[in-house]
């Protein structure tokens, strides 16, 4: 610290940071500032050249960088967890279209399956088909008709007699879902048997 003599003069003491004193018709005031700094200037500059609160340009173009390498990562994971949210929509979609009439058929059994052509459900026809929208209190929902649906029976004797009926679903046309679902088609099939007598 410095000390203040009774005529206004500072002597040197020791410490970490300096002070200055004045003496005036007010009373005593001190000032304090960091040690390396001189009076009214910057860190080890000429005095009288204070610095002006504030950035410089190429803290302010460091920052800005930084910020926008932080909000490049955050947009593409946002970008990645919407196609992956998307892709698995679309993948539950076609899943449950293609174990529709797989559960249909097996409600019904193998034997009313094998002699299907002579009756058909108007809802699952053979073949590939679009999948039309529905009325009713039952109906998919309104992406549903962006797939098409193949349906494909086919007669089993071995190792046990009765059908298999194979479900394909894929996204029709350049839609949203051929956009969206990663894979090319959702294959799901099942081999109902004739129920012992």
């Amino acid at each position: 610290m410095r000390r203040v003599g009774a005529e206004g003069q500072t002597a040197s003491g020791a410490g970490h940071g300096r002070a200055s004193a004045f003496v005036g018709k007010v009373g005593l005031a001190w000032r304090l500032w960091p040690a390396g700094r001189a009076r009214g200037g910057k860190r080890g500059g000429a005095p009288g050249h204070a610095r002006r609160g504030g950035f410089t340009l190429v803290e302010v173009l460091i920052s800005m960088m930084i910020l926008s390498l932080v909000l490049l990562g955050a947009l593409v994971m946002v970008s990645r967890s919407r196609v992956g949210a998307m892709d698995a929509w679309f993948e539950f979609l076609a899943v449950q279209l293609a174990l529709e009439p797989i559960e249909v058929f097996r409600g019904f059994g193998a034997t009313w399956v094998k002699d299907y052509r002579a009756h058909p459900l108007p809802e699952f026809p053979l073949g590939v088909t679009a999948i039309e929208p529905r009325r009713g209190a039952l109906h998919w929902p309104a992406d549903a008709t962006l797939f098409e649906r193949e349906i494909t029976l086919t007669p089993v004797e071995e190792p046990v007699p009765g059908v298999l009926v194979e479900v394909r679903v894929r996204p029709r046309g350049a839609t949203r879902a051929q956009v969206w679902l990663r894979r090319e088609e959702v294959v799901m099939s099942a081999l109902l048997v004739e129920q012992p007598r």
